[in-house]
């Protein structure tokens, strides 16, 4: 069963597509935030009269509100990294790759774990570093939208734990 998941993750980690996938989960975040950055900006421009209005809505658009929408499987990251998962497991099957490893002697059940275990820990590399880069980044360029204090960051550690597991259930 080792030896089936350090296979899977050589793989994973020799393909290009893991290079491209993971630039473009850095990219995403710098994207979203500087659209984010940009609409807070025009609407702020717009509604210099409704102070009140303006501040509700610049509220919406903070560093915290874009954190929160990190974990959604409709995101584009989201998207992006449940389909590059599955195209390393059909690049197994395509390859024959998986026909060999039936000859060998593995079971099916063994192989199928690796290739769960594998893609799972390829969605966790690649969602939290897809997250680490949108706090960093909304916290650079927005404003965060609350104190980040202890409670704070433990609310942060607890958000990243409970939207990885998630992220793996519905992924």
């Amino acid at each position: 069963m080792i030896s089936l998941l350090k296979a899977d993750l050589y793989r994973i980690l020799k393909s290009k597509l893991t290079y491209i996938s993971l630039a473009v989960m850095l990219l995403f975040p710098i994207v979203m935030v500087l659209l984010y950055y940009f609409l807070d900006l025009i609407l702020v421009s717009q509604m210099a009269d409704a102070e009140a209005e303006a501040m509700q809505i610049t509220t919406l658009l903070s560093g915290r509100s874009l954190l929160s929408s990190v974990y959604s499987i409709t995101q584009n990251a989201g998207l992006v990294v449940v389909v590059f998962g599955t195209i390393f497991i059909s690049m197994d099957v395509s390859n024959g790759t998986l026909r060999n490893k039936i000859t060998v002697g593995h079971s099916r059940s063994k192989i199928y774990l690796s290739h769960f275990l594998a893609t799972s820990i390829y969605n966790v590399v690649m969602i939290t570093a897809y997250a680490l880069m949108t706090f960093l980044c909304a916290c650079a360029i927005l404003k965060y939208g609350k104190q980040i204090d202890a409670a704070e960051l433990k609310f942060l550690a607890q958000w990243l734990l409970a939207g990885t597991v998630m992220f793996i259930w519905i992924a």
